[in-house]
């Protein structure tokens, strides 16, 4: 499976409610470059990528991808994770 990275990039923009004008202003890139980059037209770099998802808070999307799952899928093991891992460093 091949991880189409500008399909995340777009469900993570229209997830955040931005247009693709804002997201190039915010990203200091065209708005072509969005465009190519959220159909598969322009390289992606991988710097750009995680910054667009933390930039769009969808960090979950991210993972989710990463892994090839689903993010309704793997919500409830994010939430399970940070409740182990928060849990554990209160204990420390």
């Amino acid at each position: 499976m091949e991880l189409d990275f500008g399909k995340v990039m777009r469900q993570a923009r229209e997830r955040a409610g931005f247009s693709q004008e804002r997201m190039a202003h915010d990203m200091y890139t065209s708005i072509s470059a969005v465009s190519k980059m959220e159909t598969g037209k322009q390289r992606i770099e991988l710097s750009m990528f995680t910054n667009w998802m933390r930039h769009t808070n969808a960090q979950d999307l991210m993972i989710a991808a990463m892994v090839g799952m689903d993010v309704t899928t793997i919500q409830p093991v994010l939430e399970a994770l940070t409740r182990i891992v928060g849990g554990f460093i209160c204990v420390l």
